[in-house]
């Protein structure tokens, strides 16, 4: 469970999630969001308080996976989802196309 606010004035979104309560804050105008750039992850658990832009690393299959594996065990009722969902969902952004 988490909690977000977006400050679309001033590019920024502001969370805390329920593992860290600290406020955390992405500067979304410090990303380049050309097709020729790699998409970003960001383990939204990470990070102390302030500011997490440079927590963000490129988007891997094995990083997505995972976070989604970690983020299933830790809930109850998707503890028990098959292996081959998991992989499935790991994948999906792969099958998205980027337009700029």
């Amino acid at each position: 469970m988490f909690r977000i606010v977006y400050d679309v004035g001033s590019g920024r979104i502001c969370y805390r999630t329920k593992s860290n309560s600290n406020i955390r804050l992405i500067n979304f105008n410090a990303f380049n969001f050309s097709c020729d750039t790699p998409a970003q992850i960001l383990d939204i658990t990470s990070g102390e308080n302030g500011d997490v832009t440079e927590l963000f690393s490129d988007y891997t299959y094995e990083a997505n996976y995972g976070l989604i594996r970690k983020s299933f065990s830790e809930t109850e009722f998707l503890k028990d989802t098959p292996q081959t969902l998991l992989e499935t969902r790991a994948r999906y952004p792969e099958r998205l196309p980027c337009n700029e």
